[in-house]
């Protein structure tokens, strides 16, 4: 659940490099300050740009190839620097601004490292099955059968994780099911399991060698049993993979 530290800072870190960037580039101008100024660009240039080149449709990451936590320590030095010149210069909007900076970037640094250990993310998803074969029985007609299907998954080292699916039929015995684990980017992993049982836990570990990225799962389960069968879905959540 670290992942939701970065999701609710991450707006918060976009607005004060924007504000602060141009509060820096105004201040150095009133002040007579060329490296403020210089400062201040880069910070706003560090939050504006990744935006720019996805509505270009260009990939940030082959312009500037490096790891996302050096790009926010570089967003965070930038604040420090000002901050050490307006300091140095005893310009107290400067000093507090570029410090301001500064100590947005370092948490952002720490929410980033945060979500990339270990997340685990889980999601549960009700889906109703599908009532037509039990059209011919009036007292099943009337039951809502029901899967709940829960998935998550955990970083199990930097380019494998291990996703975990929990499936429970609330009335009959769970005879086969088909799982499909879906990671944005990586290769598909297929496989079934027979429980025979109303409750199955089953886990798969899978591969991602690309680029160190965020991954978001999800896992598509068909579900038999005497009933009938019935496909259902839910978000597994998500990691950070990648070299």
């Amino acid at each position: 659940m670290l992942s939701l530290l970065w999701v609710v800072y991450m707006p918060l870190l976009v607005l004060c490099g924007f504000f602060g960037g141009i509060f820096l580039i105004v201040t150095s101008m009133k002040h007579r300050k060329l490296f403020v100024g210089l400062m201040g660009l880069l910070s706003f240039s560090f939050v504006t740009l990744p935006f720019v080149f996805w509505g270009m449709g260009v990939d940030s990451n082959t312009i500037l190839p490096i790891s996302t936590t050096l790009y926010w320590i570089l967003f965070s030095l930038t604040g420090l620097l000002a901050g050490l010149s307006g300091l140095q210069a005893k310009i107290k909007s400067i000093r507090n601004m570029g410090f301001i900076i500064f100590i947005a970037g370092i948490l952002g640094v720490i929410f980033w490292v945060l979500m990339n250990e270990n997340d685990e993310f889980f999601v549960s998803s009700f889906v109703q099955g599908n009532q037509a074969n039990l059209a011919n029985d009036g007292l099943q007609a009337s039951l809502a059968r029901i899967n709940v299907i829960t998935g998550a998954t955990k970083k199990k080292t930097n380019t494998s994780a291990t996703t975990t699916t929990h499936i429970t039929s609330s009335l009959k015995p769970i005879l086969k099911s088909n799982i499909q684990i879906t990671p944005n980017g990586a290769k598909k992993v297929a496989y079934s399991v027979t429980p025979n049982k109303k409750r199955v836990s089953t886990s798969k570990t899978w591969h991602y060698t690309g680029k160190k990225k965020y991954i978001a799962v999800r896992t598509a389960v068909q579900v038999t049993t005497s009933m009938g069968v019935s496909p259902n879905g839910s978000s597994a959540g998500g990691v950070t993979l990648g070299e």
